[in-house]
Formats: structure tokens, C-alpha cells, sequence
């Protein structure tokens, strides 16, 4: 049997590695005997002549596509191709898109199943069954077209030990093309080390913002220390990494575990650079494990943070605690990492006043940098559950940035929340301490010039499209 696994060319400028794609064909091919290639169409920027050649010239027997929500254009595009090429062809759609609208996605009779949630067993199961000629009934995370509309069933659980999944398929991938250090995190603009890979140690989240995508669940789960090492290892000997960026939804939601793998880290001289550009909550940090964090090599920590009002952090279900939060910058910023935040402006029913909370939260902190973006209520979440009460939808599935208003939700016009966004880069960032504080906090000098001017002109782009 032939797999392709490929993620679409979204035009998104950022790019790492396809770490779900590489994680799957990691476990089928720990399991069956398989020939696995995975195209990344978005890093390759191939477009759907470039797809069809690679296509037509592997032959696979199942096509598995992979997507966020404003990527399911490409995504229907790509199982278009394969099936004009081989009308027997199997086509599978995962991923945040397949996950949070598959019966959407259905629709398409180009696509033949979707795999939802945690993908690595459901893959396989039905990879499995596709190879021997049966149908995928009674299979759990896997939707599909019936006479009636479309029949899914839910799997039972996620998977509860993460050391049993072989580590992701790195070798299917050419690494040298992703070693660029603009190009690693669009939550890391100051990356130091062009060899840089994301890494996952956990998956799930058990908090309840509803403004997120539930991919893992609300129970999380970990690999061990050990198994973190080990790959931290691999990576190092095999392809000379010299940074990772752990991409956890809440890597110190175990702080006893988190100092463990510092520890590690430390014990074995890895002498590696490490970044948080995915976003840690700030409220559950505590000052040991930052100086294990800084020992490691940890240089550039992102907080969620989302908004300055205490009244939006209930509505949203984030409920962080923002006196907390304020201090742990501090202290972030008093070992020396750099510390970033994230923001964002249009909740449903925010007024001006409570934006402007936002924008005084992050001027008067002690963050160096701060990202604000306005919100996107994706399918599949709390959020577009919400709004759709309200009489609302989310009607735009092709925006490529969060810089991009596609939908307001708030209690101002379109244009206030655009100006709004401009004062906050302009009142955060004209402060010449916190300039001098960015520039000393960063170990790559010239790299934080170069990614600063490459970030500015992203968002100036995206600012004059508003």
C-alpha cells in the first residue's frame, strides 16, 4: 500500500514542519508495512500543477490531507486532483478543519473520509481496513457518507501513553529546508538558531477557552522525560539542531514533570536554545521552575493572555488571573528570557473600554514584546456555537492571518477595532526601555533586526488590507 500525505499550500509564511503528518506516518508505519511519503505543498509552495505531478508520479493508493480551517480551499483542491487522477484513490481529510466541521467537508464527493480529533489510531485503523478490502464501520474517530447523510462515531478516548507513539517520521521530511530562522514560529520573531524544530511533550488542555479548537482533549496527557530526551537527543546527533520550540497547549501544567525535563536537559549538557512561541499560562508559573527553564536554555517565553479584562476572561472560559499573570512577567523578565504576550481584540460583547483594559495591561507590564490579533470564531469551537445563537456565523473559511478582520464580534465598528489594534502597537512598542530591554534579552542580535524588520512589514501589509 501507497500513502500520501500532504499539507496544502496556504500561502502562510511561517512554516514548520508538519508534525501531524509526520507523527502519523511514524505510527502506521510502525505497524503495517506501508510505502509513506509526505508532501508539505505550503513550505514547497507548489501549486495544483506542482500537486498533480506528485500525485500522479507516486500513485498512492490513499491520499491523506491535513488542514486548518482557512486551508480547506487547498484541501478540496487537492482531493479534487487525486481523484481526477484515480477515481479509487481513497481520500482522507484530518485535522482541525475535518475535526471541527467534517460533516462540511463531506459535502465534497472527492473526499471520501474524515479522521476527527487525535488522528495516529484512527489513521491507521482505517488505512488498515482500506488494505484489506473492508469498510470502516464501527471504527471510532472516522466519519463518512451514508445514504442518510454522513455516520460517525466517536472513539472511545485518547490515546493515555504517549511513550507507546514512535516519534514523528523526521526522516520523511528534507529538515534543511525548514532550517530558516524567519520562518520557524509566528510566535518567536526572534529566534536565535537557523536549526530549529517544534516539539510536542503533551497533548490536551484542560482548560475552557472557548475560542480554541479541541484536537487533544480536555485531559492531558504526557510523554515522560525520558522519551522527551530521547528524541531531544536524536535530533541533536541525526540532524544538528540547535533549538527546539516546545508547541504544548500548557507545558507547565505539570510543573514537577516540566522541571524534570529541564533537569535532563541540564544533566546532559545538551547545550541547546529553547523558545515557547505556542503560548504557556502564566498564572500556574512559578519562579523554580523559570530558573530550571533559563538553566536549560530557555531565551524567549510567549504568555497567552488574551485580554486585560477580568469580565472577558470569565466570558471567554480562560479565567487567568491577571494580578498573577503581571507578576510572573515580572519575574520572567527579571531572569533575563525574553517575554512575550498574546492578545486579542473583538470578543463577543467587548466594549471599547474593556479593549482598551487590553492595550493598558500589556503597556504597563514588564512583556518586551506583544502580539495583538484579532479574534476568529473557527468552526467547531465554543465560540461559533455562541454566535450562532445569537443569529451570527463565521462566513470567512480562506483568511491567512489573525491580522486580517474578517469577523467582528464586538460592541465597536470595524473601523474603531482597527484603529484600536494600531494604538496598541504604537503605545506598547514607542517605549525606549522596553526597546532597550528587547535588544538585550536577545542573544541573536543581528537575527532580532532582521526578523523585527520581516514581522514590521507582515503587519503593515495586513494593516493597510484593513
Amino acid at each position: 500500500m501507497k500513502i500520501l500525505l500532504i499539507r496544502p499550500n496556504s500561502g502562510i509564511v511561517k512554516t514548520p514542519p508538519p508534525l501531524g503528518l509526520m507523527y502519523i506516518a511514524g505510527y502506521i508505519r510502525n505497524k503495517m508495512p506501508v510505502e509513506i511519503k509526505i508532501v508539505d505543498a505550503r513550505r514547497g509552495r507548489l501549486d495544483e500543477a506542482g500537486i498533480r505531478k506528485v500525485v500522479e508520479q507516486f500513485g498512492p493508493d490513499i491520499v491523506g490531507i491535513t488542514g486548518l480551517h482557512f486551508e480547506s480551499i487547498g484541501a478540496h483542491a487537492i482531493a479534487k486532483i487525486a481523484k481526477s487522477l484515480n477515481k479509487v484513490c481513497i481520500v482522507v481529510l484530518g485535522g482541525p478543519y475535518a475535526s471541527s466541521d467534517y460533516a462540511g467537508a463531506l459535502k465534497d464527493a472527492s473526499i471520501d473520509y474524515c479522521v476527527v480529533g487525535e488522528g495516529e489510531e484512527s489513521f491507521y485503523e482505517l488505512a488498515k481496513s482500506i488494505s484489506e478490502g473492508n469498510r470502516p464501520d464501527g471504527l471510532g474517530g472516522i466519519a463518512y457518507r451514508v445514504d442518510s447523510g454522513y455516520l460517525y462515531q466517536p472513539r472511545s478516548g485518547y490515546i493515555k501513553d504517549l511513550d507507546m507513539i514512535p516519534h514523528p517520521a523526521w526522516d520523511l521530511v528534507s529538515l534543511e529546508q525548514y532550517f530558516d530562522s524567519r520562518r520557524l514560529s509566528i510566535g518567536n520573531p526572534l529566534q536565535v538558531e537557523e536549526r530549529a524544530v517544534p516539539v510536542f511533550t503533551s497533548r490536551g488542555c484542560p482548560f475552557g477557552c472557548y475560542y480554541c479548537h479541541d484536537i487533544f482533549g480536555k485531559v492531558v496527557r504526557f510523554r515522560s522525560p525520558e522519551n522527551v530526551l530521547d528524541e531531544l537527543q536524536y535530533l541533536i546527533s541525526r540532524y544538528g539542531v540547535k533549538e527546539i520550540e516546545i508547541i504544548d497547549d500548557v507545558f507547565n501544567i505539570n510543573k514537577e514533570r516540566a522541571k524534570k525535563i529541564c533537569d535532563l536537559i541540564i544533566e546532559k549538557g545538551l547545550r541547546l536554545k529553547i523558545n515557547f512561541g505556542n503560548g504557556l499560562r502564566a498564572d500556574i508559573m512559578d519562579e523554580e521552575l523559570l530558573g530550571k527553564l533559563k538553566k536549560a536554555g530557555a531565551y524567549r517565553i510567549i504568555y497567552g493572555i488574551e485580554s486585560g479584562s477580568s469580565r472577558i476572561q470569565g466570558i471567554i472560559g480562560k479565567k487567568l488571573n491577571l494580578a498573577r499573570t503581571k507578576e510572573i512577567i515580572a519575574i520572567t523578565a527579571k531572569k533575563g528570557i525574553s517575554v512575550g504576550g498574546f492578545f486579542m481584540m473583538g470578543f463577543n460583547t467587548e466594549t471599547k473600554e474593556e479593549i482598551l483594559e487590553t492595550i493598558e495591561f500589556a503597556k504597563h507590564s514588564r512583556l518586551h514584546t506583544a502580539s495583538f490579533y484579532y479574534v476568529k470564531p473557527f468552526p467547531g469551537t465554543k465560540l461559533n456555537v455562541s454566535i450562532k445563537k445569537e443569529g451570527l456565523d463565521y462566513n470567512s473559511p480562506s483568511f491567512s492571518s489573525y491580522n486580517t478582520l474578517s469577523d467582528n464580534l464586538s460592541c465597536v465598528t470595524d473601523k474603531e477595532l482597527k484603529d484600536l489594534k494600531r494604538k496598541a502597537y504604537r503605545e506598547f512598542y514607542i517605549n525606549i526601555s522596553r526597546v532597550m530591554d528587547i535588544f538585550k534579552t536577545t542573544p541573536n542580535k543581528l537575527g532580532l533586526v532582521r526578523n523585527v524588520f520581516s514581522t514590521a512589514r507582515l503587519m503593515v501589509k495586513d494593516t493597510m488590507a484593513n
